[in-house]
């Protein structure tokens, strides 16, 4: 698997410990994957690309230990360009972004949407431009909907 999730808990419920935390150690360095990591759905608070050094681990750890986020360095921009690519969709685009995820047709998430197959086709234009790609599979990918 090119992703993995290392969980680290200390101590457990019945010893009146009640919190752990995740380190993603992922091969997807993109900012979206980091975001997607780091978001209050997966709840990690460290993320490590596979090809960091186990210092870089053992800190992402420790931190993480600590009650910290931590994010490798080199990896920071990406998740700055990730977030303000993210921040540049409107609701709307949101929605059709969402519509293509789960796979539907252009007709079919026009019709869910409650817009024209012309508008919507407008929004991916739109959509295409703001992540810098040409297709709908290349848009999912960088969005992380795919792999």
């Amino acid at each position: 698997s090119s992703l993995n999730l290392i969980g680290i808990s200390r101590g457990s419920w019945r010893f009146g410990y009640n919190w752990s935390f995740f380190i993603y150690n992922s091969s997807f360095d993109s900012g979206i994957y980091i975001n997607k990591a780091m978001s209050e759905e997966y709840g990690c608070l460290g993320y490590v690309s596979k090809n960091s050094n186990i210092h870089i681990l053992l800190e992402a750890i420790n931190e993480a230990a600590l009650g910290n986020v931590y994010i490798q360095n080199d990896l920071s921009n990406t998740v700055k360009q990730a977030a303000f690519m993210i921040d540049a969709l409107t609701k709307k685009e949101k929605s059709v972004i969402e519509c293509m995820a789960q796979g539907l047709s252009n007709k079919e998430a026009a019709e869910k949407l409650g817009i024209s197959q012309r508008t919507l086709e407008n929004h991916l234009s739109k959509i295409y431009d703001k992540t810098d790609t040409n297709d709908k599979f290349s848009m999912l990918k960088k969005l992380g909907f795919a792999q």
